[in-house]
Parts: structure tokens; sequence; C-alpha cells
């Protein structure tokens, strides 16, 4: 609910075993400037020293909870339930914002928009204003990305895919025709791509992607996508 400190914007981050990084993540939140900032961290059941981090660090933490889950998107769907903001945003563990995210904040007007900015990967700034081709063929990296409470009500993360759930949540809400996006050009975070899913290939995702292009982008990108795919599949 927007009040004099402007919109809510919930960070939610999921951790298991992420001692080396979580400080680090908090310290990035809590250095925000911008005043209406909700934390939130749901923790697996670490046993690596993170509780202790969470605990002592219990006053830059909005909520913090531990117990097992059925893995990162799981957690990430607990995260939304326990979340009051107008807006949602997902950080890693072994990620952290720049100031800039505070930047970003006020301009989340439209409670029907998701909005997106950019992210440093790599020795590089990752950015560019994305349609449907390039999000047939690539994911937003999900830390660049702010959902509106509205989406992420009419939608959750599909546990069915492992690895690639955020790239298949951002499709369903390009088709909605309720939901629009907005590129901003702004840096927020810093993705470091130490996790899961920098290892791990979403077989299911994988299987399922041509019905998913089909199902969400109509014919003629379909026709487009299927033709790289099929070009991809003769290199290998």
């Amino acid at each position: 609910m927007t009040d004099k400190y402007g919109v809510k914007v919930t960070v939610v981050t999921v951790v298991y075993n992420g001692a080396e990084y979580i400080e680090r993540a908090i310290d990035s939140v809590a250095a925000q400037s911008y005043p209406n900032i909700e934390y939130i961290i749901v923790d697996g059941g670490s046993t690596d020293g993170t509780l202790e981090i969470l605990e002592r660090r219990k006053s830059d933490i909005t909520r913090y909870i531990s117990e097992p889950d059925k893995g990162i998107y799981d957690a990430m769907n607990k995260g939304i339930a326990l979340s009051t903001g107008d807006w949602i945003y997902f950080l890693g563990c072994d990620d952290f914002l720049y100031p800039e995210f505070s930047d970003m904040c006020p301009r989340l007007k439209d409670p029907s928009t998701v909005y997106y900015g950019n992210v440093f990967h790599k020795g590089k700034v990752l950015n560019g204003e994305f349609n449907s081709y390039m999000l047939a063929k690539y994911p937003i990296l999900h830390q660049a990305v702010f959902y509106p409470r509205m989406a992420m009500e009419r939608y959750k993360y599909n546990l069915k895919y492992k690895v690639a759930a955020d790239h298949y949540i951002t499709i369903q809400c390009w088709h909605d025709k309720d939901i629009k996006f907005r590129y901003e050009d702004i840096c927020v975070a810093r993705y470091m791509e130490a996790g899961f899913s920098a290892v791990t290939r979403d077989e299911a995702f994988e299987k399922d992607r041509l019905k998913i292009v089909y199902d969400n982008f109509g014919f003629f990108v379909f026709v487009r996508f299927l033709i790289r795919w099929l070009k991809d599949k003769m290199r290998k």
C-alpha cells in the first residue's frame, strides 16, 4: 500500500547453507536509502551457520523462517505468501543490491505492471528492453524484475521446473492481457550465479519449451523460435 514513504517493496531471499554469502545480501538491503522496504528471508533448514547469522541480523530483517522445503521455487512461493509489499523482488543469497535499487523503487507506479531494470554480471551490465521473441529465447534475469502483487497473487512458481520456473512465470505474466511490462535503464543488483541454477539444466522446461512458446507467444513468434531451435539441434 502506498503511504507517505511510497509503495512498499518486498525483497525476498531464499537460502540454504548460504553462510558464506548471506550477510553480504543482508548488508545490501539494509544499506538502501528507500524507506519502505520489507525484507523476508526463507531458509530451507541450513546447518552451516546461516541461522546464527539471521538471528544476529534480525534487526535488519522484517521476518525470516527456517523449515524444509521442496526446492528453490517452493521457498520463493513461501516468500510470496509471507510478503505484504506492493511489489515483490527476489534477491539470491549470493547476489547483492546496488544503491540504485532505491532509485528504481519510486518508479513503481502502475500496480498492473512488471518493472525490470539491469543487472551486473561477469564484468558487464546485462541490460535492454525485451520483446516477445527475446523472452521466448531468454529469461529476464529475476534479479532485475519487480513483480506487482496482483501478478504474484495470480501466478505462483511451478515446482515442475527446477531451474526455469522464474522464466516460466515471467512468460505467464507477459501473456496475461491484464499485465504490462516496463523497462527502466537502472542497474539494480549484482548477479553472481554461484548457485544451483548455474550448474543445472531444467530438463522438464526444455521438454515443454515448444508448447510453452506456442501457447504464450502466438504463431509467428513460435515459427521464428522453432527455426532457431531446429538449427541449434542440428549443430549438436
